[in-house]
């Protein structure tokens, strides 16, 4: 009995001892070594895996990963990990390629924020939101914020829903021009040509004193015309003979038109001749 005894306490003293040298090799392992089968091995550096463990006669040896893959830190992995793609779908972009050394980094692309990070990256982006009509950016998106809108100020207005800032009323005075309608958040103010009162007296002025003068002329014309053909000297003779006594009286009467004076204007000349039967 005492014997048996004695054995299984042995057994019992040979397991815990076992188990304290097992505890004492784990905690042995430096920072750059890794445990396999008991015995610590070098970690292969940066971008390489192991491609053989170390034994007590030999070191770890270690392969550079092939392209495709990394590893960024110390290891004794037997694998190396594999490169992430950015999916544009989730609005991402390459912001660094994968080395061997380091995964893919991926970036929000334009238009869009992280909502999701993932180390010195993000793994899931989303459109900025819109603006309303009437209200433009206060501050806007970066690739780690969603842009933010205000009312838009008097003076500016936003009509259309975007992400822009509010755009300033057209000035119609600026402009030489009349505001029909004035603006507000949502509108441009609206303008029309002015009514050129001078433009349009003389587009009308014009005109009537041209046919006025052309009249004047044409009276003018007229009568000068008609001038011209009363200043052609005429002449009528009318002949007459009258007897007294012995002698024969011829009397001869002539009509003559005088230049430049009025129709009516007449003057006789009588020529007498008187002879004897």
């Amino acid at each position: 009995m005492n014997s048996d005894f004695l054995i299984q306490h042995a057994k019992l003293m040979v397991w815990i001892f076992l188990l304290f040298g097992h505890l004492q090799l784990v905690s042995c392992c430096g920072p750059g070594e890794y445990l396999i089968h008991g015995q610590c091995c070098p970690m292969c550096p940066v971008g390489s895996r192991v491609s053989k463990h170390c034994t007590a006669m030999t070191n770890t040896g270690c392969r550079v990963c092939t392209q495709g893959e990394y590893i960024d830190h110390p290891n004794g992995l037997e694998k190396c990990l594999k490169c992430e793609s950015c999916d544009s779908g989730m609005g991402l972009l390459d912001s660094q390629q994968c080395t061997y050394f380091q995964n893919t980094i991926c970036h929000c692309k334009e238009g869009y924020f992280c909502v999701e990070r993932k180390g010195n990256g993000c793994e899931m982006c989303r459109k900025y939101s819109l603006g309303p009509v009437g209200e433009g950016v206060k501050k806007k998106g970066t690739i780690w914020e969603d842009a933010e809108y205000e009312k838009c100020p008097h003076g500016t207005y936003s009509d259309n829903v975007s992400t822009e800032e509010c755009k300033p009323w057209t000035k119609c005075k600026e402009l030489n021009k009349r505001e029909v309608r004035p603006g507000n958040p949502s509108m441009d103010a609206e303008c029309k040509e002015k009514m050129n009162i001078a433009f349009i007296v003389l587009s009308i002025v014009i005109p009537v004193v041209i046919v006025v003068i052309g009249g004047v002329l044409g009276i003018l014309w007229w009568k000068r015309r008609a001038l011209r053909k009363c200043t052609v000297p005429s002449r009528v003779v009318e002949t007459r003979i009258r007897e007294m006594g012995p002698s024969r009286v011829v009397e001869t009467r002539i009509q003559e038109m005088e230049p430049f004076r009025a129709a009516a204007t007449r003057v006789w000349k009588w020529k007498t001749e008187s002879w004897k039967h």
